[in-house]
């Protein structure tokens, strides 16, 4: 019943952005700075497409380090309900996401894992009959009251995390994983 973003919310692909971004533009940025809605806004279109080019690699992918928290929280999840991983990653990648969470112990906790590409994670979770969506990056959120599907913007790290959201008819904010469990009452 819960669909989880696996880059940002349970992997740090951010503070590989993040190295990226320093490394080839002089520029530093927060890992919770580096999805693609905030990202491209402070590097433009073109330095993010290379970025990701250059970035999402298998290798990358295995180095990843677990997002604070999430590694606790994804079994504690899963004793409650159905885990969908529900990520913009595309073929393969789809798989690097699979073994990463296997070679970190949580593979048993998720039941299922799908790109959302060519379609909205909104919709995806919908079909699949999930109730709550946990994702950092606000483009894959909206604010339409959907009662069937609760929406959690994480922001890990982020201070003002906190002024997103949190209406009826808009994304719950989070700063931590223990803050994602606690806004779904466990």
């Amino acid at each position: 019943m819960f669909a989880i973003d696996f880059d940002g919310t349970v992997a740090d692909m951010g503070s590989a952005k993040a190295a990226w971004i320093e490394g080839e533009m002089g520029l530093r940025l927060n890992p919770w700075e580096c999805d693609r809605t905030s990202c491209i806004a402070r590097i433009g279109e073109d330095a993010y497409f290379r970025m990701i080019a250059e970035v999402n690699t298998v290798e990358t992918s295995r180095r990843l380090r677990p997002i604070e928290g999430a590694l606790a929280a994804l079994p504690k999840l899963a004793a409650r309900g159905r885990v969908e991983i529900v990520t913009a990653r595309k073929g393969d990648e789809v798989g690097w996401a699979e073994d990463w969470l296997r070679h970190h112990g949580v593979g048993d906790s998720i039941s299922a894992l799908h790109s959302a590409h060519g379609t909205s994670k909104i919709e995806l979770a919908l079909r699949r009959g999930l109730t709550w969506l946990v994702d950092d990056d606000a483009r894959h959120l909206d604010d339409v009251e959907r009662n069937e599907l609760r929406q959690i913007h994480l922001r890990v790290g982020r201070p003002d995390a906190q002024a997103r959201g949190g209406g009826a008819a808009r994304p719950f904010p989070a700063t931590s994983w223990s803050d994602v469990l606690r806004r779904m009452g466990l």
